[in-house]
């Protein structure tokens, strides 16, 4: 099946493609920071629950018109974007993106007013607040790593070396989100 005809609507199909950077990196960034807003008395309330769902379901629906407009612009130039090292790192990018979203959806979301965001004792509840921390900081690292990509014309580098940093930026983020979560801790346990 020939695709080409699609490269004529790659103006409408990048419209659409930033349309998903919008819904889904700005409802990231604004979840992101009500989350920290709502923890400032160390609980999440229900009604603070659903403020999160829906802006989670924000954050999806930019996704899924990222996804298949993004393979709408592929499709109409398969040769080009096969060889380009910035937009392959970007659908890795995207693809990490979509699988910590799915790990926040199902593991942490369903929990998250259970969490003991108090330091406490319970080991179960204290991993998974630590999960939280980590997906939440993946997720915002990925969404603004996606959009620099997206803004950026081209790099001189090969993918393998853009999948090396970006994984580095994945580890350095992990490491400080779990230093922020113990400090998290360790300031809840001051204040008690």
């Amino acid at each position: 099946m020939d695709f080409e005809v699609l490269s004529q609507y790659k103006s409408v199909f990048i419209a659409f493609h930033m349309l998903g950077f919008i819904f889904g990196l700005g409802g990231a960034t604004i979840a992101d920071t009500m989350f920290f807003r709502f923890l400032g008395d160390y609980k999440i309330s229900k009604k603070e629950h659903v403020v999160l769902g829906m802006l989670s379901q924000i954050v999806w629906g930019g996704l899924v018109l990222l996804w298949i407009s993004g393979i709408l612009i592929f499709l109409g130039d398969v040769e080009r974007y096969s060889n380009s090292s910035k937009f392959l790192l970007k659908v890795v990018v995207v693809t990490v993106i979509t699988i910590n979203g799915f790990l926040l959806n199902t593991v942490v979301a369903p929990k998250l007013m259970k969490i003991d965001w108090k330091l406490g004792h319970n080991a179960k509840r204290r991993v998974l607040r630590k999960y939280a921390f980590a997906l939440g900081a993946i997720s915002m690292v990925s969404w603004y790593s996606a959009f620099i990509l997206g803004s950026i014309r081209s790099l001189p580098y090969s993918f393998e070396r853009l999948l090396v940093a970006y994984a580095l930026v994945l580890i350095l983020t992990i490491v400080g989100s779990q230093c922020l979560e113990a400090l998290f801790a360790w300031k809840r346990s001051k204040s008690s």
